[in-house]
């Protein structure tokens, strides 16, 4: 037997009331010589054996009233499987946890996962009597508790089931089974259950971590844990997984391409998969993929019209299936009227093509369909007039072979870049590695997204053979604009001479020499702005890359992937949100709203990391967000997207379930329609609280009717 409330059984020491009180009755009693009773003491002493036993009769009574209402209040249950018989009534408290990741959305049929899911949340909840404590959990990426060790009421429960939706978000196990071992712990009932209930996705389930496996075996200490895996057919599913800017200048005129990725996640090939694209709710372009086999993905070209500045929303979109969550992508464009670009030259010359940037301007000009391209303001200036230069006018810096860089110039570009300006670096004979890693310094951070070690190759002497662009490259803007170009072309591209540079912890590289692994081209995030690194030189001196067709694509993709902001790079519904803010005041409350137009909670500017932002934690829904950081400003779009890892419906059958949890002492529960009964079956906990309090209550009627029959029978006796 176990007690919810054992510290009320030092009650238990009140049952020694009623006999202190019978013997402090007895001590009261003094002898009193008198003749007359010496005639009456021979028919007292026949009646003092009956009051003596009385007494004792009311005394016993009145313990067991003190102790059947302390065993009562200390909630006793009576746990052994031996007490099957009707001793009390089966009782526990029960959390349960749903499964609310957007795999629960697919319908093949009638129902979704979903459906059935709050089929067997019901069959559960039949299982409850009213004022038995109950918890009611969604889990997604984290939880989120609606009920908590709340008395069960049916009213109360039906109306939070019947607004329930899933999350658009996928399933986080981990953190989600942490969280647990708290709610069990809070029951109010020495009898608890833990019921889990989802769709048992392989990709969730099938390998838990050993610091999961530990969750579930102290939660096994805490609560007898049910597994309620839900089956409803089929697992076929089709996934947008990419959309993203491939080529083109998010200007004012232009065409941009896109690139969407769908993905087969079922067993069966799709066909005539249909793909459109809108611009502000407005379809601009469409294709339709004639086979996606199983298991594969196909990417398509989608292109649009940028007719307008200011901030598009982009939507790639899907045709209808089984999950509908998955088959759109969302993204923003911040098009500009014009781009102005600086060019610093750090060796001019009168000689065409000799000088550091005249392959650099060809490529920022590079015609299409017979037009110098329009948008962008260029300037070009020799290094010497750097320092008249505003740098705070321009979008993009371009910097080639500049010999010497000043400790206010590179003071200039750290900011310049800090408040989201590019900048773009290519190296040549006139760099000084050293003095360059010093002079953009500042403190233990650096404006290079990399230490310069020195040049390496011809000019060192180490090898006459020149060293070949390496065709593997990371998944990179930069590198996914050069993607759709043939492989023999980017293999014909080599270099003379790079600068060895070593990355920085913040550095990544995105082009390298094949087989060396020296880096071609480095990017640094810093503050809102990037930083790209080229180790080679802008001309031919170092390289026949800059008469490749390669590289005219390479820089005006460098302008745009510079001029792009935060809020136009796609976020993650269910993940905490970072923006960057200028001019904002620590303190001051960013609103944002949410895809539906309904007001956020307000979000306060904070510093972090010497910077100020806003810290977003509740994107809940996916689509477009408005973000206002004044009242008074027009405010900017952010797409959120879910993540598509959560698209793979393929779930663990009955055995490959059981197998993961083989050493975790929990009950699977498979069959939907008969869960009320196993429930039933394995509950073995007996609450006795109401059959004390009932001989409580009948102990005090007897003892009230003892006594006063007992107080009439002197009186007639007087």
């Amino acid at each position: 037997m176990s007690f919810l409330n054992p510290w009320l059984l030092f009650g238990l020491l009140g049952v020694g009331l009623p006999i202190l009180i019978h013997l402090l009755n007895r001590l009261r009693v003094k002898t009193t010589d008198w003749g007359a009773m010496l005639l009456l003491r021979r028919a007292f002493r026949v009646r003092a054996k009956q009051i003596k036993l009385r007494d004792i009769l009311l005394m016993i009574l009145r313990c067991m009233i003190i102790l059947f209402i302390v065993l009562a209040l200390s909630r006793p249950t009576l746990m052994p499987e031996s007490g099957g018989w009707a001793l009390g009534e089966k009782t526990a408290g029960v959390v349960i946890a749903l499964d609310a990741s957007y795999s629960q959305l697919h319908k093949p049929g009638a129902n979704s996962r979903f459906d059935e899911a709050l089929m067997a949340t019901r069959q559960i909840i039949k299982s409850l009597k009213p004022g038995q404590p109950l918890s009611l959990v969604l889990m997604g990426n984290r939880n989120r508790t609606l009920l908590r060790n709340a008395g069960y009421n049916e009213a109360r429960v039906e109306k939070i089931l019947g607004d329930l939706e899933p999350l658009s978000e996928g399933l986080n196990v981990e953190a989600c089974i942490g969280e647990l071992k708290q709610l069990c712990e809070e029951l109010k009932s020495p009898g608890r259950e833990l019921y889990i209930i989802t769709d048992a996705q392989a990709k969730d389930w099938q390998y838990i971590t050993d610091a999961t496996g530990q969750e579930f075996h102290d939660l096994s200490d805490l609560a007898k844990i049910f597994l309620v895996p839900i089956r409803n057919g089929n697992s076929e599913n089709l996934g947008l997984t990419r959309f993203e800017l491939v080529s083109g200048s998010l200007r004012r005129g232009s065409i941009v391409r896109y690139a969407a990725t769908v993905h087969n996640f079922g067993r069966s090939d799709r066909k005539g998969v249909r793909i459109s694209l809108e611009v502000n709710a407005t379809p601009v372009d469409e294709r339709l993929i004639d086979t996606i086999p199983a298991g594969a993905s196909v990417t398509v070209p989608l292109f649009a019209p940028l007719n307008e500045a200011g901030i598009m929303r982009l939507t790639a979109k899907l045709d209808h299936d089984e999950l509908l969550i998955d088959n759109e992508k969302h993204v923003v464009a911040d098009v500009r009227e014009s781009t102005s670009v600086l060019c610093v030259d750090g060796s001019p010359s009168i000689e065409a093509f000799k000088g550091a940037t005249d392959y650099l301007v060809r490529a920022i000009q590079a015609r299409t369909s017979g037009d110098v391209a329009a948008g962008i303001n260029l300037k070009v200036i020799p290094w010497l007039g750097l320092p008249s230069e505003q740098l705070s006018d321009y979008d993009v810096v371009f910097l080639a072979n500049v010999p010497e860089i000043t400790r206010e110039m590179a003071s200039g570009f750290y900011d310049f870049v800090q408040d989201g300006g590019g900048l773009v670096m290519f190296l040549g004979e006139n760099t000084d590695p050293d003095l360059m890693n010093e002079r953009m310094s500042r403190g233990r951070s650096s404006l290079l997204p990399g230490k310069l070690l020195g040049v390496t190759t011809r000019l060192l002497g180490e090898d006459t053979a020149p060293m070949h662009l390496d065709p593997e490259m990371p998944d990179h803007p930069l590198a996914r604009a050069l993607s759709s170009l043939p492989p023999d072309l980017l293999g014909e591209v080599f270099f003379e001479n790079v600068v060895e540079t070593e990355p920085s912890p913040k550095g990544r590289t995105i082009l390298s020499v094949a087989g060396k692994g020296y880096p071609v081209l480095l990017e640094q995030n810093l503050g809102r702005g990037k930083v790209l690194l080229f180790t080679t030189s802008a001309n031919r001196q170092w390289n026949n890359m800059v008469i490749n067709p390669m590289y005219p694509i390479l820089v005006q993709q460098s302008i745009t992937h510079l001029t792009r902001r935060d809020y136009e790079v796609p976020l993650a519904v269910g993940e905490p949100v970072i923006l960057p803010l200028t001019g904002q005041l620590i303190g001051g409350e960013v609103s944002v709203e949410d895809p539906d137009g309904k007001p956020m909670p307000p979000v306060k500017a904070s510093e972090r990391q010497g910077q100020v932002v806003a810290e977003l934690k509740n994107l809940e829904k996916a689509g477009f967000y408005k973000v206002r950081y004044s009242p008074t400003s027009p405010g900017v779009s952010m797409a959120a997207n879910v993540n598509t890892a959560e698209s793979d419906l393929t779930g663990l059958d009955r055995g490959a379930f059981k197998k993961v949890f083989e050493n975790i002492p929990v009950k699977m529960i498979a069959n939907k329609d008969g869960i009320l009964a196993a429930i039933t079956e394995a509950r073995v906990g007996r609450e006795l609280w109401r059959m004390f309090l009932l001989l409580g209550l009948l102990g005090l009627t007897a003892e009230a009717w003892y006594a006063r029959r007992r107080t009439r029978g002197r009186g007639k006796e007087n």
